[in-house]
């Protein structure tokens, strides 16, 4: 599958705060990239479906008949979730304009095809910014997030 990189962005992020007022927040701001993104002219996006912020993002882009989501989980990820967790994913999947199992790091995958990154995380979450650390220094064509919205 071809993607348009300059119409296609990532969602990356978790969510392992359980603060409702952060956790609404974070889906606002969330909220907020997308329609800006959607602005700009971005009609992809790429997930990978992880729980929290990727799901969250999903649901925004699926909710949108203009847009679409292309879903790119890890084989079984979702085996380890809660019974409610799981019925969402699955729901989420079935609105899904595609999905892909990538083999490999699929959060290199999915900065190889995109330009935009929307990104939501707290200071914790060494993951995430590690793989922001890659899309800085291997992709100069990405554009980032400069500040921390949360």
């Amino acid at each position: 599958m071809q993607f348009d990189t300059n119409t296609t962005a990532m969602i990356i992020g978790l969510q392992n705060l359980y603060n409702l007022t952060t956790v609404e927040t974070s889906k606002i701001a969330l909220k907020r990239m997308i329609n800006r993104a959607k602005e700009l002219g971005y009609s992809t996006f790429l997930s990978g479906m992880r729980l929290g912020v990727e799901q969250w993002g999903a649901a925004n882009v699926i909710d949108d008949p203009v847009l679409s989501l292309v879903a790119c989980p890890k084989e079984a990820q979702q085996q380890s979730w809660q019974w409610t967790q799981q019925l969402m994913y699955q729901k989420l999947l079935e609105h899904t304009s595609t999905v892909l199992l990538v083999n490999g790091d699929i959060y290199k995958w999915m900065c190889d095809r995109s330009s935009l990154v929307l990104a939501v995380w707290d200071d914790q979450e060494a993951e995430i910014q590690t793989e922001l650390v890659y899309a800085t220094v291997s992709y100069t064509h990405l554009t980032l997030p400069t500040k921390r919205i949360v």
